[in-house]
């Protein structure tokens, strides 16, 4: 549902009982100045906490306010909320323990030596926000094929790929601009790369254990990620606002189930436009021959020999080279008009490929968006057989 969450507390809405332990230390009487300065962090890997929790990540800044020009102090809070609850976030997190999570938040900060409110947490802003979906992969299908496939899509020329990110047998893949990430990763790999390669950049020990405990399962269990992270407060506003939510949520507003499940199944279906879904199905050896036979088949008449052959070319070439990177070829060499004008094929060539092809990953993914109940470690003794001594991982 959701994962990384940063919210922002005002100035009245907390205290600091530990200056001496941030970086720089804080003065004896935090006054709000708008003059530039470095912000202050909290260490919390130097100061002596319990190595087994999660601890969320602290910034205190003070700036001046851009409507009223007024100084302002305010304390931001990084977190995971799955591992502030469950210590990883291989578990997802649901709408019914938001209650826990304030109350497991607001004790973690008063170790670090911040005193603030449930109602102070519950009410906060939100301004950055990692919506996410832990799916597992049936029928002997791989996240690598996912993210390979993927990356052949029409995707929309607005969000690039990254393709430094989409490597070591494709465990990874990122799209994203400035305002946006929308990243499916193989989420057993993704924990045993080093910090600069990994998507997840703070792994818990006890994380590591269940992970690695899953990577030694006698059978490979493939789970996908599917993250859409929001980089901005402006981006969020729009996003909601396009979606039919208000703008401006606190941290109440924003964990609902129905929001996470209505983003995430909006990126999923961006980054898998309707013109690419036969890329998500398995085509024959001889693609003109199954094209011709669909068109016998059909009785469909005013296709003719030499447009079969360049449908059964378009098929193939998409596989191989990805849509983008053919139709970026078709506006060099022609114009935008050409392409647009045998779009028209596209919805022809689906119809083929659906007719005698089995699908991949898309059931698992779409199936997993639709139900929408929280991935639960637990539930991979009844799904592949693993079983787990979480006592002894804990420790």
């Amino acid at each position: 549902m959701n994962d990384t969450i940063t919210l922002k507390l005002s100035r009245k809405d907390f205290v600091i009982l530990k200056p001496l332990d941030w970086q720089p230390q804080l003065p004896d009487v935090i006054t709000p100045t708008s003059a530039p300065y470095l912000p202050f962090y909290y260490p919390f890997h130097l100061n002596k906490k319990d190595p087994v929790k999660y601890y969320p990540k602290l910034t205190l800044l003070s700036y001046a306010d851009k409507a009223t020009q007024q100084p302002r102090i305010e304390l931001t809070v990084d977190f995971s909320a799955p591992k502030i609850l469950f210590n990883n976030n291989v578990d997802e997190i649901e709408e019914n323990d938001f209650d826990n999570l304030i109350s497991t938040l607001q004790s973690r900060l008063q170790e670090m030596g911040v005193d603030t409110t449930y109602e102070a947490i519950k009410k906060s802003k939100v301004y950055k926000l990692d919506f996410s979906k832990n799916i597992l992969l049936t029928n002997y299908e791989t996240v690598s094929n996912a993210t390979r496939t993927i990356k052949r899509f029409d995707i929309p020329k607005r969000l690039k790929i990254y393709n430094d990110r989409f490597q070591n047998e494709g465990h990874a893949l990122r799209i994203y601009n400035t305002q946006q990430q929308i990243v499916v990763y193989d989420k057993v790999k993704d924990s045993f790369k080093n910090k600069d390669e990994a998507e997840d950049k703070v792994k818990t020990s006890y994380q590591q254990k269940l992970l690695k405990a899953i990577q030694s399962h006698r059978n490979p269990i493939e789970i996908l990620r599917l993250e859409v992270r929001i980089l901005n407060k402006r981006k969020l506003n729009s996003l909601l606002q396009s979606l039919g939510y208000a703008q401006n949520p606190t941290l109440k507003d924003i964990f609902k189930r129905d929001i996470a499940q209505v983003v995430l199944k909006h990126y999923w279906k961006l980054i898998t436009p309707d013109n690419s879904q036969f890329l998500l199905h398995y085509t024959d050896a001889d693609t003109h021959k199954q094209v011709e036979t669909y068109l016998h088949t059909h009785n469909i008449t005013n296709i003719k020999f030499i447009e079969a052959l360049g449908i059964a070319k378009l098929i193939d070439d998409s596989k191989k080279y990805g849509i983008r990177d053919i139709e970026l070829t078709s506006y060099i060499n022609f114009s935008t008009r050409t392409w647009l004008r045998n779009e028209h094929y596209f919805d022809l060539i689906n119809d083929v490929v659906k007719e005698n092809s089995k699908s991949n990953f898309l059931e698992d993914v779409n199936k997993s968006l639709e139900v929408f109940e929280p991935f639960k470690i637990s539930s991979l003794s009844e799904s592949v057989g693993l079983t787990f001594d979480y006592e002894m991982l804990r420790h």
